[in-house]
């Protein structure tokens, strides 16, 4: 699980913020990664962002994350910026799809 695409988003994202990635905080990502039940779709569906869409989301999460000083909340905020791109990635997709 640790080495999937959105737990590399959170390493980037904590390295911007120059904190660290201690254990109490990859025990929290796994227990609210299982949570969400976020699959291998959902995986993919990020991985199709371009580049520049990845630095923006890990921006608005570091800008995020800076002000959070618990573990618990850090994920709070990584995991509701990480759904919310998955579901506006699909949503994208979708409306492609149906024409829009």
């Amino acid at each position: 699980m640790f080495d999937n695409y959105i737990f590399s988003l959170l390493k980037e994202a904590i390295s911007r913020c120059n904190l660290k990635l201690t254990e109490e905080l990859k025990a929290i990502y796994k227990i609210k990664y299982n949570e969400l039940r976020i699959d291998l779709q959902d995986v993919s569906l990020l991985e199709t962002i371009s580049n520049d869409d990845k630095d923006e989301l890990i921006e608005k999460i570091s800008k995020k994350i800076t002000s959070v000083n618990e573990d618990q909340k850090v994920i709070e905020v990584f995991f509701h910026e990480v759904t919310e791109t998955i579901d506006y990635v699909y949503n994208l997709i979708i409306s492609k799809q149906l024409g829009g």
